[in-house]
């Protein structure tokens, strides 16, 4: 799963680089080029993910696809897949710049949007996933999780959150689609 949040990061991270100018984008590349190799942070991934050649997206692009043959073949066994929306519960605004903020995950700090792998699961390979309150924390902050379905089964994610929710004692109701 780790290749999803990969996946994602750059793939995104690339969408953002083409609302950028010329002058921008060119300094976008040399800020990329002046992170180490070694550097596999989460702040380095986006900045390398604004600026890669559409070879590179190609390539990943390409691994989104096996990715989605091995969720296909998932789902072929089990109707959904349920797992925390993100790895922390809700959290204070933080107004201080990206490269400034983290996380304390089991007592780890992690970067700030490496809990994101949670999301990556089902958007890196377009798989439909609802959110859905599952407790509170022992500060009160909401818990959240998510189904996550086979492709074109929104619905089944919809109504799976629905019935999980009423289990945890949060009733949800939803407009009539």
């Amino acid at each position: 799963f780790e290749d999803n949040f990969h996946i994602q990061q750059y793939l995104m991270g690339a969408l953002t680089g083409v609302g950028l100018g010329p002058e921008e984008f060119i300094e976008a590349q040399r800020l990329a080029r002046g992170i180490p190799d070694a550097d596999q942070s989460c702040l380095a991934g986006a900045a390398r993910s604004r600026v890669i050649s559409h070879r590179e997206w190609l390539l990943l692009n390409n691994r989104r696809e096996a990715n989605r043959y091995v969720w296909r073949e998932f789902f072929q066994n089990w109707d959904v897949l349920l797992c925390p929306t993100y790895a922390t519960v809700a959290f204070s605004h933080d107004d201080r710049p990206i490269e400034a903020r983290s996380h304390c995950v089991d007592g780890q700090q992690q970067e700030y949007f490496q809990p994101m792998f949670w999301a990556s699961l089902a958007t890196a390979s377009y798989l439909p996933a609802t959110v859905f309150p599952a407790g509170s924390s022992e500060h009160g902050l909401p818990i959240g999780l998510q189904v996550v379905g086979a492709q074109y089964r929104d619905h089944l994610t919809i109504q799976a959150a629905k019935l999980m929710a009423r289990c945890a004692g949060h009733e949800i109701s939803l407009p009539p689609f």
